[in-house]
């Protein structure tokens, strides 16, 4: 997977209230880790008023099973 996308999200609007936004992830690189493809970089980002609007960023370093 390197793209994930919905219509359906709510987004809080800075003068309070909620409305439903294009919301999308995107996945820049995988690891395998135990047979598994995991994400390794990604980032949450809403359309607002036609533009892409990040909301977070993160890399995953490490994952434990127990």
């Amino acid at each position: 997977m390197t793209r994930f996308e919905t219509e359906n999200r709510y987004y809080a609007k800075p003068e309070g209230g909620y409305e439903k936004a294009h919301f999308f992830c995107l996945v820049e690189n995988h690891f395998r880790q135990d047979g598994l493809l995991i994400p390794r970089k990604m980032s949450a980002n809403w359309t607002l008023d036609g533009k892409p609007y990040q909301y977070w960023r993160g890399t995953i370093k490490e994952i434990r099973f127990h």
